[in-house]
């Protein structure tokens, strides 16, 4: 799932909405404006990240290993 975003050339681009961490947890997007991204895990306070870190989050959760 994506949300268009709006750059300097006119043309919208997407980007994915939810990412996960290392430890598996999930990460939503809440708003992205010139190269960074607001984002927040459930329960906790929004932070800010530059738009190349969010786009090398995973984008599916690690598989557990049983």
């Amino acid at each position: 799932m994506g949300r268009p975003l709006g750059s300097k050339s006119g043309a919208a681009r997407r980007i994915q909405v939810e990412r996960f961490d290392v430890n598996g947890r999930p990460i939503r997007l809440m708003a992205a404006a010139d190269g960074y991204v607001m984002a927040q895990r459930p329960g906790c306070e929004p932070f800010v990240l530059p738009m190349r870190r969010w786009e090398v989050l995973a984008t599916k959760p690690p598989k557990v290993a049983s």
